[in-house]
């Protein structure tokens, strides 16, 4: 399947160039596939013999299904790659599910991006194009496909477009709205967790996810209960629009890590993650591509210069990472952002003990380091390969000093092996470190709660807000209005 990453680098270059963007999608798919699996027939004995209407004699046919297997995935996976071979497509080395026409006398390709049997089609100019990759695919699969010239819904995203700006906007507004009428419905006539009993005095969301503790194995029932269930069921529904509501990221973080046995309170804490959620929705917070764009970025703190919170990310490709070390909580936190807008936005637990700082900042670097090589190779695969080392900011002069050389190991032999790699990517000029003071460190945010002021303006950033299109042309938005109802607490 084509990543996250890859599908909002795509969505984001479209932006850029002003590409068109369309959708097909293929009807009874895992049909289609050319089968591959050996299957057997097993004849009835005669007094068990059955025929058909022509009397011919009939058998049992042994194959495995079509559904529900890895094997038909491969299939139609192959059928996919071999059709769009014949077509003119070239398969992108070591990125899944992506293919690029090149076309003569165009300093671009056109892209396709594949999810299972729906296929996205960036197309850069060229309505010939489209109508011919229309045709080539019904003459394919069948008249029964589905083909959107305009498309503006892909894998749960939902974007608007300002053109002559040049922005997209992306968001998921189903997915809130699931979550909401599935876990906790008196949101939708105005009921609010925070406000109902889910919260003791002087308590906020950020205390209650930082009380939360596994029990001891001694202390756990066998089974889990049915609240218990819920919240992991909570978790992972909340889990798709924390792909584009880039506010619930920490706190859904911190809750996942006592999902394997919710405590008791762990059920408020989701109500509450819920609210955070549905609050953004209604907001209609969401990425957003292009637009007016600040120049420069982090590469100002490379080069001894300033760029606050209130600046936006630039059009290249730029990446911060951070890490939080010496709690019970240590985790790092990623994020990478292309033409403005977040690509890329993980929190991660560490795997392993930190025994500093620096070697969790240095983790966070050489982690987030990986999915810029990714993105590059991307960009280059869409036809804009980046012409400078990408920016990756760091909070940690340790860290920063270390990966380039200008301090030794000491006492930290240990852990030199994680900046060689970083040296690595720094010396082929893939890389390029800038020191970010941690007041205007946009990844702060993710690993630790800071102040209101600063959470607000590190979302903006990562989501590129002020270029937000305006105007919601999907479905419609509700808000959480309205008096309680008799049975809302029910």
């Amino acid at each position: 399947l084509a990543d996250d990453l890859i599908i909002k680098m795509v969505l984001a270059e479209a932006a850029r160039d002003d590409s068109d963007i369309c959708v097909c999608d293929l009807p009874n798919a895992y049909n289609q596939a050319e089968r591959t699996r050996k299957v057997a027939v097993i004849m009835l004995p005669e007094t068990a013999r059955v025929e058909d209407e022509s009397g011919r004699e009939m058998g049992i046919l042994l194959g495995t299904p079509h559904y529900g297997e890895e094997t038909s995935g491969d299939e139609l996976e192959r059928t996919n790659v071999i059709d769009l071979e014949r077509m003119g497509f070239k398969q992108c080395e070591g990125i899944p599910c992506m293919h690029t026409f090149w076309k003569k006398g165009r300093d671009r390709p056109h892209v396709l991006i594949r999810l299972v049997d729906d296929f996205l089609l960036k197309v850069h100019n060229d309505p010939e194009f489209t109508d011919l990759f229309e045709a080539a695919m019904k003459k394919v699969y069948g008249q029964g496909v589905k083909f959107d010239r305009n498309a503006k819904e892909y894998a749960s995203y939902v974007w608007v477009r300002d053109r002559p700006r040049r922005a997209l906007t992306v968001r998921q507004p189903a997915h809130p709205e699931q979550v909401v009428r599935r876990f906790f419905p008196q949101l939708l006539d105005g009921v609010r967790p925070s406000k109902s009993g889910e919260l003791k005095k002087g308590e906020n969301l950020h205390t209650l996810l930082d009380s939360l503790k596994l029990p001891p194995q001694e202390e756990r029932n066998k089974h889990l209960s049915r609240e218990q269930k819920e919240v992991q069921e909570g978790v992972g529904a909340l889990k798709y629009p924390a792909k584009t509501l880039v506010v619930l990221t920490l706190p859904l973080h911190r809750l996942s890590q006592v999902v394997a046995y919710p405590p008791p309170r762990a059920i408020s804490a989701m109500r509450l993650c819920i609210e955070l959620m549905w609050d953004a929705h209604c907001r209609g917070d969401g990425i957003t591509f292009g637009g007016e764009l600040d120049e420069g970025g982090l590469t100002v703190f490379a080069d001894g210069g300033h760029a606050g919170l209130d600046k936006s990310a630039p059009a290249e490709l730029e990446a911060t990472g951070d890490a939080q070390w010496g709690t019970e909580r240590d985790v790092y936190g990623l994020i990478v952002t292309n033409n403005g807008g977040a690509v890329a936005l993980q929190v991660k637990k560490f795997q392993s003990t930190m025994d500093s700082s620096y070697a969790g900042e240095g983790e966070a670097t050489l982690r987030v380091s990986d999915l810029v090589e990714h993105a590059r190779e991307v960009k280059c695969e869409l036809g804009v390969c980046e012409p400078n080392p990408t920016i990756i900011g760091t909070d940690n002069s340790s860290n920063y000093q270390m990966a380039l050389g200008q301090a030794s190991a000491g006492r930290s032999k240990h852990i030199y092996r994680k900046w060689k790699l970083i040296k690595q990517r720094l010396a082929k000029a893939a890389i390029r470190l800038a020191e970010v003071p941690d007041k205007d460190m946009p990844a702060d945010f993710l690993t630790k709660w800071v102040p209101r002021a600063k959470l607000e303006a590190s979302v903006a950033r990562a989501t590129n807000s002020r270029n937000a299109v305006a105007g919601w042309e999907g479905p419609e938005m509700p808000k959480p209005t309205g008096k309680k109802k008799k049975d809302a607490a029910s």
